[in-house]
């Protein structure tokens, strides 16, 4: 169980909090409050600061977290919502919120997180629970101003009340005025790493009015209130045992809350009781989803009747409406042992997919730094498939090695029998096209593993067919994400990539240095590439049939992913487009026109090379385009590098006894 690996001091938690004794002393802090603030918490946290005596503040660095931690969120948005019985969505009260649009969509997917970690801890099997519901006033009626609290917990006559924070995960945490604002630090650098969390005062009413209220409705009910942070790609946030919201109601870790809930199941058998009780049908009225349900106060909540249909009823047979996402195979034995991240959970159903449960705990030992700059010491295994019975020509029974200086990989031979070699040196982007049975799908798979397997490359993989060979490297690459689960993962990965991309430059103008390629040792940085699979799946849609959020989103990867290409050679960053069907719109001109090195397999139609070829003269385009038309044999290809055509090469396939040894799932 999630909070017996990950034991919590949770004595001060395991009873009820009381509601605060005077909440009309609720307030927000005001800038005055937040500015007289500072100079004691710089003092006592150590923070770096200004001249004028202001924290340094930069939202721009990016926390490192071990690759483990990053698959488990991936792993976790994968996975279905569960539970005895459900009222309502994750976060789909947030739209009526007041919030920009992206605080909603933080506010979502932060809820969405919660909800699934919920399910597969197994708590949301043993409580009835609730989703986007109206803040209550003093007389149980929902308030008018549109607030509402993000999760409502029903544990037999045991009401908790959660508001979830989808906040920046990695960083510790710490109060800045005592109930009433926080503030979080990169832990290394001791830089404050945006501006502070000043509290809202809902929770606070809410807690005092339903505390108030229940009691009229059913005897014995606990009332209490959470703030919970949800784990991010980076891990957990740490927090200080003493932050709390307004009306002192605690926040805390996921780990934290689970660990708490958990105990208490083993210690107080009250929890267990899942009855069906008024106050079921009170809260159910309450949920934001029911928009013409009115709400049942007193005696009316006892008439079952009344109630609202729950979006999911294990008892009853109505299944959660969970999107219809193919979801990951189990973990082999030996992979298992690979990531620490992967490991059984709580209680499950039997309709469950039969996978590994993701630890969200942050641990501390491997931090090593503040930005995404270094990548985990961690080595990889090296094991070789044995060799062929057989020779072949056309395929290599070893992974290829990357040269650490110029990013160059060995992977065939030209003409003359001379080894040929791809080089990253100076390149923000290269596209990689020919046609089905070309070969370029088998040969940028050996690129791809070189790429995995070195030390010195952060492989982030977008793979945008349904079912892909590239999806063996889930479990190897530092990134893996796949488009048919959701645009919204794709936007996360590419702008993640942009902001450590930004992180880099910094640091260079910060040391004097010009670019990437320009120290030596690459001033200990990784090279990121961003490898794009089948990106005409991704590029060449019907825009007619896309809805508005989609649109928005697929516009966000192409400004993203140009920003990443036109400052990639500064930065160390290379982006890979990879199609069998290159068009002009699987390569998009605006990306195409930035890209350094192209590779040619062969074609059947024209019009297919020039897609790659837009940005380099017209004279050079028609003569590769002849010759990539004139390949007759699989594997061979040409590369456009500098204004020249290099001879025709031929790339070498791994043996598949490798492939089956190494990336076996």
């Amino acid at each position: 169980m999630l909070g017996d690996l990950f034991p919590n001091p949770l004595s001060q938690m395991m009873s009820p909090a009381a509601p605060s004794a005077d909440v009309m002393k609720l307030y927000r802090a005001t800038d005055e409050d937040i500015a007289a603030a500072w100079p004691a918490s710089i003092s006592r946290y150590g923070l770096q600061s200004n001249p004028n005596g202001t924290p340094v503040i930069d939202t721009g660095l990016v926390p490192k977290g071990e690759k483990q931690w990053e698959t488990a969120y991936w792993n976790t948005l994968k996975h279905d919502i569960f539970g005895a019985r459900i009222y309502g969505h994750p976060g789909s009260g947030l739209a009526e919120s007041g919030f920009g649009q992206d605080q909603v969509r933080s506010g979502s997917k932060g809820e969405e997180v919660f909800a699934k970690l919920l399910s597969w801890d197994g708590v949301l099997d043993r409580c009835v629970s609730f989703w986007s519901v109206w803040n209550p006033e003093e007389d149980g009626n929902r308030n008018s101003y549109g607030t509402d609290i993000d999760c409502i917990l029903k544990f037999g006559n045991h009401i908790i009340m959660v508001d979830v924070k989808n906040y920046r995960a990695g960083l510790d945490y710490h109060t800045l005025i005592p109930g009433h604002a926080m503030f979080c630090v990169y832990p290394v650098a001791r830089v404050v790493a945006q501006q502070p969390y000043v509290f809202s005062c809902n929770m606070g009413f809410a807690q005092r009015n339903l505390s108030q209220y229940l009691p009229g409705i059913e005897l014995g009910c606990t009332v209490e209130s959470y703030v919970v942070l949800v784990p991010g790609k980076v891990g957990e946030a740490e927090l200080d045992a003493d932050i709390c919201w307004p009306g002192g109601i605690r926040a805390m870790s996921y780990s934290s809350f689970v660990a708490m809930i958990q105990q208490r199941f083993r210690d107080d058998p009250s929890y267990a009781v899942l009855d069906r009780t008024p106050v079921e049908g009170y809260l159910a009225s309450l949920v934001k989803l029911y928009e013409n349900q009115q709400v049942l106060l007193g005696g009316r909540c006892a008439d079952q009747s009344a109630w609202p249909r729950p979006t999911c009823d294990k008892e009853a047979g109505i299944e959660y409406p969970n999107p219809k996402r193919k979801q990951s195979k189990p973990r082999s034995e030996g992979s298992a042992r690979r990531s620490s991240t992967n490991r059984g959970g709580g209680a499950s159903r039997a309709e469950a997919p039969a996978v590994a449960k993701p630890s969200t705990r942050r641990d501390r030992a491997p931090q090593t730094s503040h930005t995404a700059e270094k990548k985990s010491s961690e080595k990889r295994t090296t094991a070789k498939a044995k060799p062929s019975s057989r020779w072949n020509p056309y395929t290599i029974d070893e992974v290829s090695s990357v040269d650490p200086t110029t990013m160059s990989i060995t992977l065939g031979t030209d003409e003359n029998g001379k080894d040929a070699a791809i080089s990253f040196e100076r390149v923000s982007c290269m596209p990689i096209g020919g046609a089905v049975r070309s070969g370029e799908v088998s040969r940028t798979f050996a690129l791809i593993a070189a790429l995995d397997q070195s030390e010195d490359v952060n492989l982030r993989i977008i793979d945008c067919k349904r079912s892909s060979q590239f999806s063996c490297f889930q479990d190897h690459a530092y990134a893996y994400v796949k488009m048919t689960d959701g645009l919204d993962l794709v936007v996360d990965e590419v702008q993640e990539t942009y902001t450590a991309l930004n992180a880099r430059l910094r640091k260079f103008r910060k040391n004097g240095a010009s670019g990437y390629w320009d120290s030596p040792d690459h001033a200990g940085m990784p090279l990121e590439v961003v490898f794009v699979h089948g990106c005409e799946d991704l590029f060449d849609r019907d825009e007619a049939a896309m809805d508005d959020a989609d649109l928005a989103q697929l516009s966000d990867i192409r400004r993203y992913l140009r920003k990443i290409i036109e400052n990639g050679v500064e930065g160390g960053c290379c982006v890979v487009l990879s199609s069998q069907k290159p068009s002009k719109k699987a390569f998009p001109a605006d990306l195409i026109e930035h890209a350094q090195t192209r590779i040619l397999f062969k074609i059947v139609v024209q019009g297919q090379s020039y897609a790659l070829m837009h940005g380099i003269p017209r004279k050079i385009a028609a003569s590769v385009t002849g010759k990539a038309m004139d390949i007759d044999k699989i594997g061979y290809a040409y590369v456009v590098s500098g204004g020249r055509i290099s001879p025709k090469i031929m790339f070498k396939a791994l043996d598949e006894r490798l492939i089956d040894e190494r990336y076996s799932t």
